[in-house]
């Protein structure tokens, strides 16, 4: 839990009297680093958003599985495989946004 200037804990209601200026600026100040912090999680959740409508239906159809699993079988491969592979892929992708990389 975040400390304001103050030494009072978010929430806490001091007990000995305070300088209502420097208390007022404390708390402006612990508003503006609370909006800040939202803001960035904001931008991060529309990235994360915004890549998961990337690959529209319209534009890649469910393929069919069966298929594609004999397809790749015939070639030494298997849809578990590229399944993983494809979840790792994003799950990486998700992680460099959170940790402020670009997707």
């Amino acid at each position: 839990m975040g400390q304001c200037p103050l030494s009072l804990k978010v929430g806490e209601i001091p007990h000995r009297p305070v300088n209502s200026v420097e208390y007022s600026q404390a708390l402006e100040k612990e508003i503006d680093r609370l909006k800040a912090k939202l803001e960035a999680r904001d931008e991060i959740l529309h990235k994360i958003k915004t890549w998961c409508e990337a690959y529209p239906l319209e534009v890649f159809p469910k393929p069919d599985l069966k298929k594609a699993a004999e397809v790749l079988s015939a070639n030494g491969m298997t849809l578990d495989s590229i399944n993983a592979d494809n979840v790792r892929h994003v799950l990486e992708g998700i992680k460099d946004i959170m940790k402020g990389g670009e997707k």
